[in-house]
């Protein structure tokens, strides 16, 4: 028996990595590894670790069997021999006849064939027998795709008795689609089945984990968790895998001449044009005709755009004998034709659309990447689209141009749309309209605006490569641990970071227990025990609504004015990057002229790092401002001239010189394993916080995974909040508070007018405040369910009337 050192991978997919053909001799020949997507996304395995076995892409007399099995064998591969029949049935007629369009939400005209089924049966099972003959105990084998969802039950009846800890992985390249499609399939309950005799299961979007964890309870009658699907007594694991691809291949692709000289003459045909691009295999889930339409819209709704923009769509040749396939091409060159009719310059050699039937190679791709000004993404189904992040990859060679990087429009029911959706422009591709508005916002987009959407793409298409895929899913199948009887896993890599820091997964706690729970702070303490209305009680003032009239002529009778406002979600809105926040210059200008104003002082309260503040506040702006939620605070130049308090002359004051950081390294670690599987997540690092941002992870994925953390995060001595889809964590105490006593003390003496706008708990309940003190709370405010401030739209409304105020 293997010792588990020596295990050894298999991975089975429908075909081999390799075409084999005879050569002039009639000796079988191997033309080489190819460049598919699998293969790279396997790169990141040793090539020496596992075997791909596979079917062998053509049918091979049986007394060829040996010549091409030794053949393979030298380059890794193991092949699975079938009959014509059996492959064009299990192929053509079940696997994308039948299983394609199904999940890919395309029902019409299918035919359901027990023929069909049955090839494909046949085909699992020649696949089963094969692995059978190479397997060894404590071997892992990882399945691939929607041609061999029966081959993990085959497995697990043939090779149990040999190896009671036997691991089987599966991965679906393709969406899973509702358990109302799934339902209309014949053979559902066998799929399935088949599926849930794997370890785990991984699916590139939580969509389609979802779906597929739903479809076990309707069809058949499964009790699921967020973890998996209850069998028997284990859990079939499900996790979310999002493949990418491999940056370097490309990067290094534009460094050749080739395509350096490619890039240049590209710039020359399209000069004084914006490019868009439209890169797809010929299928109806592409939504070719759905693009074309709203670019035609585009033209008809911009006509200065005409003569200055085009469309070059590359449709490669798939399927071209299917009729379904033929009408595409066919309404595809239609449209193509009408719009170039309609909106074509034949004087000036102008054509709106540019359209190309045919493949092209690595080195054309790589530049028409490079060159184009938009992606024009507008998938009907897809499982990922790995365009887009070839475009963005491609892209990163333009950050530093005059012009920038480019923008990449993508459909909301492409699966990379759920990682991707900050950075780009989502779109439904069924809305018209909707398309044609998204060009014109890509092609008018300014330099900082495409830069900005580019970073967030491009460290996400750099770092989620298509190895990292490949070592995370095995990663994580080698570490699968059966389920024991009435307990639940939890991931082993929690384990050992909860166990370094002396707590306990609270999956294996009392419910009622929280070991090691961190003491709550006095203001806190405070809160929960006296509540809500107390907030309410200390201040008459205390608005369900602003009445601005009523503060307007409250700040023009007052003598002396404190003004405090939080930021996000107060003065601007929540952005999906950090640094899409900066403040606009309208609301600079408007909190200048308030801080400009006799005996006003302006303080805004913040979760961002110094020096961010320091370059959107300057001092000079008269503006005090606090840093990391409450840990530093920078008096206003106003408070600087009459204060005697920081003696040291340092501009930021630390408010908690004594806090506790060795913290930091273990909630960074959770805080990355959860990343890992959340796409659209990710972790912001300042001097005193960390905040796991999931404002861009799928719903309600995102919130799920935050709640998780959250729980983890109860065995270790932070401070922990949850709000506006991020989980922050800081020392113990540190809050919005402690800042606003400082300045209000400084303050307190003839001040008679008080505006706060943001956080309830800004305000220290038992502070005594001026008669005319107006609090707000943002959005839904809780108390007895009513509203406050709507906006910050409704906050920049009264701050410029306050501004505009005649003292």
């Amino acid at each position: 028996m293997n010792s588990p050192l020596s295990s050894k991978l298999i991975v089975a997919s429908n075909r081999l990595p390799i075409n084999i053909s005879r050569d002039k001799e009639g000796r079988w020949v191997s033309g080489g590894m190819s460049s598919g997507g699998l293969v790279a996304a396997l790169s990141g395995i040793p090539r020496d670790s596992f075997i791909w076995l596979g079917w062998a892409g053509c049918v091979v007399p049986p007394h060829d069997e040996p010549e091409v099995t030794s053949l393979l064998e030298a380059e890794g591969c193991v092949p699975v021999f079938l009959s014509d029949k059996i492959a064009k049935d299990h192929y053509n007629g079940f696997s994308n006849g039948i299983l394609w369009p199904l999940f890919h939400y395309q029902t019409e005209d299918i035919e359901f064939n027990d023929e069909y089924y049955s090839a494909y049966s046949s085909a699992n099972q020649a696949f089963a027998d094969a692995i059978e003959r190479i397997y060894e105990p404590g071997d892992l084998i990882w399945i691939h795709d929607m041609h061999l969802m029966l081959l993990p039950r085959m497995l697990r009846k043939q090779l149990h008795p040999a190896d009671a800890k036997l691991h089987i992985g599966f991965f679906l390249h393709i969406p899973f689609p509702t358990s109302e499609v799934f339902h209309v399939l014949p053979w559902k309950r066998e799929l399935l089945r088949g599926v849930l005799d794997s370890d785990l299961i991984g699916f590139h979007t939580y969509d389609y984990a979802s779906h597929f964890l739903r479809t076990c309870t309707h069809v058949l009658g499964m009790e699921t968790r967020p973890q998996g699907v209850l069998v028997q007594d284990r859990l079939a694991a499900v996790g979310v895998f999002p493949i990418g691809i491999e940056p370097h291949k490309f990067e290094e692709k534009l460094e050749t001449v080739q395509v350096q000289d490619r890039i240049k003459e590209l710039e020359v045909t399209f000069a004084g044009k914006k490019l868009i691009i439209g890169i797809d295999r010929l299928d109806y889930i592409k939504g070719i005709p759905h693009r074309l339409l709203g670019y035609e819209a585009f033209l008809r709704d911009n006509p200065e755009s005409r003569g200055k923009v085009v469309l070059l769509q590359v449709a490669v040749p798939s399927r071209t004998d299917v009729p379904e396939y033929k009408k595409l091409k066919r309404e595809i060159e239609q449209l193509v034709g009408r719009i170039n009719g309609t909106y074509g310059n034949l004087l000036e050699n102008y054509a709106p659309v540019q359209y190309l039937f045919r493949s092209i190679d690595f080195s054309e791709l790589t530049a028409l990447y490079t060159v184009a000004d938009v992606c024009f993404v507008t998938s009907l189904r897809d499982g990922m689209n790995l365009v887009s992040l070839e475009y963005i990859v491609c892209q990163g060679a333009k950050v530093n141009a005059k012009d920038g990087p480019g923008v990449l429009i993508l459909s909301e029911f492409a699966g990379a749309s759920g990682s991707l959706i900050a950075g780009s422009i989502v779109v439904n591709p069924w809305n018209t309209d909707a398309l044609s508005d998204a060009v014109r916002v890509a092609l008018s987009m300014d330099v900082e605006g495409r830069r900005s959407k580019h970073d967030l793409l491009y460290k996400y298409a750099t770092k989620y490569t298509a190895s990292f895929w490949g070592a995370s899913f095995i990663g994580e199948l080698r570490k699968f641990m059966p389920l024991q009887p009435g307990s639940l896993p939890t991931s082993p890599t929690l384990r050992t970071l909860l166990m370094k820091s002396g707590g306990s997964s609270r999956a294996n706690s009392r419910p009622n227990s929280r070991p090691n729970s961190r003491p709550a702070s006095p203001t806190s303490s405070l809160k929960s025990s006296l509540g809500i209305m107390l907030a309410r009680e200390f201040n008459p003032l205390f608005l369900h609504k602003p009445n601005h009239r009523m503060i307007g002529n409250a700040f023009h009778t007052s003598k002396k004015r404190l003004i405090v406002l939080e930021y996000d979600g107060v003065l601007v809105p929540f952005a999906s990057l950090p640094s899409l926040s900066r403040p606009p210059r309208k609301l600079m200008a408007t909190l200048r002229a308030l801080a400009g104003l006799p005996n006003t002082y302006v303080y805004v309260f913040t979760q961002r790092d110094r020096k961010t503040l320091d370059n959107w506040f300057a001092p000079s702006y008269n503006i005090g401002v606090t840093g990391e939620q409450g840990a530093y605070l920078r008096i206003s130049a106003k408070d600087r001239e009459k204060s005697d308090k920081n003696e040291k002359g340092e501009e930021w004051e630390n408010l908690y010189p004594d806090m506790d950081l060795s913290w930091r390294d273990l909630v960074r670690s959770l805080m990355q394993h959860y990343t890992i599987r959340t796409p659209g997540a990710f972790v912001e690092e300042t001097e005193v916080q960390l905040v796991w941002n999931y404002r861009n992870a799928e719903e309600p994925f995102g919130s799920t995974q935050a709640r998780d953390l959250h729980h983890l995060l109860d065995n270790v001595a932070v401070a922990v909040e949850v709000k506006n889809k991020r989980l922050a964590v800081r020392p113990l105490n540190i809050t919005q508070a402690t800042p606003f006593r400082r300045v209000f003390a400084e303050h307190r003496e003839d001040l008679d007018f008080l505006f706060v706008a943001g956080d309830m708990g800004i305000v220290d309940p038992l502070l005594e405040l001026p008669e005319k003190a107006f609090v707000f709370g943002m959005g839904k405010s809780g108390i007895e369910g009513k509203w406050t401030m709507a906006d910050h739209e409704e906050v920049g409304e009264l701050l410029d009337d306050l501004a505009n105020v005649q003292l």
